[in-house]
This record gives structure tokens, C-alpha cells and sequence, in this order.
């Protein structure tokens, strides 16, 4: 889909775009993370390390999903995996 979109585009940019608010609980980039989560439990190939690597990139949108957490989904084998250690 990507190079659908952007055909010309050698690699993915490096920073999120202001308009997706990647801090924002509600922004685009929660919406992504969100799908990613759905997606790899659903063994969907290159979806967990997606998701792992766009939790990483934005340690502010676990802030803001703490306070707002209608976004915060996460595999569901990360749920068993915290339980298990609390």
C-alpha cells in the first residue's frame, strides 16, 4: 500500500507528521498502534515488530493513553505477559 501511495518514496520518513498527532490519544498514530495490536494477534506477518517498534518511537502516547485509554490496545499476548508478571 505504501508504494501505492508514494511510489517515488525510497524509505518511510523518519518522524511522524504533526497532523497525525503521534502524542495524542486519539490521533492517527494511536489508531495504527491499535491496528497493529489487532493484527498481530492475528499472526498477520511483520505486525508485532510494527507494533513494537511504533510503541517504542512514542513513549508519549503511553502517557496520554493512560489518561484516555479508548485507543490503548495492545496483542493480546502483552496482557497475559504483564499479568503474569505483576
Amino acid at each position: 500500500m505504501f508504494r501505492e501511495n508514494w511510489p517515488d518514496a525510497q524509505t518511510c520518513p523518519a518522524r511522524f507528521p504533526e497532523d497525525s498527532y503521534p502524542e495524542s490519544a486519539t490521533g492517527s498514530v494511536a489508531f495504527a498502534k491499535a491496528m497493529l495490536a489487532l493484527s498481530s494477534d492475528f499472526d498477520i506477518p511483520g505486525a508485532r515488530e510494527a507494533f513494537t517498534r511504533l510503541k517504542a518511537e512514542t513513549p508519549t502516547l503511553a502517557r496520554a493513553q493512560s489518561i484516555d485509554p479508548s485507543w490503548a490496545i495492545v496483542p493480546r499476548d502483552t496482557i497475559a505477559v504483564e499479568v503474569k508478571n505483576r
